[in-house]
């Protein structure tokens, strides 16, 4: 080979280029660490259930049975209980049976009633003019009708707290709780009657019993 052949001299890799370290992360990144919760968040206990269609377990019903006044906790489907113008009639099913669930109750105290109706504020009472109205419509001084079918005055009415939410149904849609006649039903809105077309208006109770009596 001729000796005039110039020499490969090695490629000088210039400063300048940039390392491989790795890119420092910037410390303004939010960690993944979990997002503490505030301190005002509500417990884990369950509020009480507002129901609209339910006696409470305390209330004392009249059966046609050698057991004559039990709890409505205690009462059974198939129950003869005391209803409209004094007769037994049958329960045939519940509108609600939940023995644990908690809720909040109107506690209705009448004159020559020892022991005080508990119920929630849509089921409706028959009044002395015999209108089944919600309960919470209901006022001191006002006249209910008593088992036995006499008017009796309401002497005061407080808000309660209780366990349990019953409902039993009978043939004619009315039961006797605590000796005062009750319907089975609940109003849908706070009022006795369900307003259709122009001033046209129909009972509650008329309407629920279409529904929910037996055949």
């Amino acid at each position: 080979m001729p000796s005039s052949i110039p020499s490969i001299p090695p490629t000088t890799i210039p400063s300048s280029i940039p390392s491989s370290s790795p890119t420092t992360i910037p410390s303004s990144i939010p960690s993944n660490s979990p997002t503490s919760m505030p301190s005002s968040l509500p417990t884990s206990s369950p509020a009480p259930t507002e129901m609209g269609l339910c006696f409470s377990e305390s209330n004392l019903i009249k059966v046609n049975d050698e057991r004559k006044v039990i709890k409505m906790k205690d009462l059974r489907l198939g129950d003869y209980v005391l209803a409209r113008n004094g007769k037994y009639e049958k329960v045939y099913s519940y509108g609600h049976f939940e023995p644990n669930t908690k809720a909040q109750y109107l506690e209705i105290f009448c004159s020559d009633n020892h022991h005080p109706l508990e119920i929630t504020e849509n089921h409706m009472i028959f009044t002395s003019d015999n209108k089944a109205i919600p309960a919470s419509n209901l006022c001191v001084g006002d006249k209910i009708i008593s088992g036995s079918g006499n008017p009796i005055v309401i002497k005061s009415i407080r808000r309660v707290i209780r366990v349990g939410l019953y409902a039993p149904l009978t043939q004619s849609g009315t039961v006797v709780v605590n000796d005062v006649l009750a319907s089975c039903y609940m109003a849908y809105e706070s009022s006795d009657s369900m307003k259709l077309v122009a001033d046209y208006k129909l009972p509650y109770q008329y309407t629920c019993h279409l529904f929910f009596a037996p055949l």
